[in-house]
């Protein structure tokens, strides 16, 4: 009888879903696809966090020319410097950021508190401005971080790849708060930075996370920078991106982030236009949300009285909310007098009135 050889998982890549980065293509966009503003903006699951310069981030297409085009990817995440204004080399920083669900790691299949147990990161990247950047991690539930460079040359993409060891004083909770978090810095000022030993788990010290930069894209007039492919797995080396659905990619997104525009039932509870509204989640998420509205205003009506306007609006989180459903209450001014308590519809009739977005993100 022949005998069947068994790989040891952290010695070779993981067969199956490897990939424990959600969103990797940047293909799924639910808040939009260009802010100026700061955190999570456009592409799901990535945030940008910045100071300084004026930022614009935005799901970019790709075309034919980009090197990713050619093997299935068709987004990039881009962070375009729109005024540089007065640099501080001390106090500006820019990163993209990526958190990862501690049970995701604990459960991985990665032995992190041993060194010889590797994880490998992978991505592509392009830059308006050549030089060396660094990528820094995170250790959430304990005190370690561990960074590492890699150098590119302008308007090129490039390929990075890099395995990280693990490490005894690693500790990631079997819980569903935040893990490993990954910055892919695009500059940290001299307030973030000193002489910094690459490539070790270390004990994190806010004021040298990485090593000092040489160049400063955040003072560089409509300089751009773009990563697409990120793919973090278990294993010695980088194997080829794990492509997702749309479908799939979208349904993990929405454990963090879910928008309701249209089409779901509430109750009007005054005579002034008040509405509770009530919503089963299609995918339960992280931990109970918080909800907002985009706009001031919102639309919303039933069988008769169609049309309602509110302006003005004060939305509130109801009694009753979990990571499965949600009730939540909108107040303000109506432009009609809907019936009270009868069952009304959510329905946005253009771009000027608001959606619902519930967050739980890490």
């Amino acid at each position: 009888m022949s005998l069947i050889k068994v790989k040891s998982r952290g010695t070779d890549n993981v067969s199956g879903r490897k990939n424990l980065i959600i969103n990797g293509d940047m293909k799924v966009a639910q808040r939009g696809t260009s802010s100026t503003g700061s955190g999570y903006q456009t592409v799901d699951r990535f945030k940008t966090n910045f100071s300084g310069p004026a930022v614009t981030t935005t799901q970019h297409t790709l075309s034919t020319s980009d090197t990713p085009y050619s093997l299935g990817f068709r987004s990039s995440y881009q962070v375009h410097i729109t005024d540089p204004q007065t640099p501080d080399a001390a106090t500006d920083y820019a990163e993209i950021a990526y958190r990862t669900e501690a049970q995701d790691i604990a459960n991985s299949g990665w032995n992190y508190t041993s060194a010889s147990s590797n994880i490998t990161i992978s991505f592509w990247v392009l830059s308006t401005v050549a030089g060396t950047y660094s990528v820094y991690l995170r250790d959430l539930d304990g005190t370690y971080g561990y960074s590492f460079d890699y150098t590119v040359t302008a308007n090129t993409w490039k390929k990075v790849t890099h395995t990280v060891p693990g490490n005894a004083n690693l500790v990631f909770n079997n819980d569903n708060g935040p893990g490993l978090v990954m910055y892919i810095t695009l500059y940290y000022g001299t307030n973030y930075t000193g002489t910094k030993t690459d490539e070790a788990w270390l004990s994190h010290v806010s004021a040298n996370q990485v090593g000092d930069y040489a160049q400063n894209i955040l003072a560089t007039d409509e300089a751009k920078f773009e990563i697409t492919g990120l793919q973090l797995e278990v294993g010695d080396s980088a194997s080829d991106f794990e492509h997702r659905s749309f479908g799939e990619e979208l349904a993990l997104c929405k454990r963090y982030f879910q928008v309701v525009r249209q089409g779901i039932m509430g109750e009007c509870t005054n005579a002034n236009g008040g509405c509770n509204w009530w919503y089963e989640f299609p995918v339960e998420m992280r931990a109970i949300p918080s909800v907002v509205c985009t706009k001031t205003v919102y639309r919303y009506g039933d069988m008769i009285a169609i049309g309602v306007e509110m302006t003005s609006i004060s939305v509130s989180a109801g009694g009753y909310r979990s990571e499965k459903t949600a009730m939540w209450s909108v107040s303000g001014t109506a432009s009609a007098t809907p019936v009270q308590y009868r069952v009304q519809l959510l329905e946005p009739q253009n771009a000027n009135h608001g959606d619902f977005q519930f967050s739980a993100e890490l």
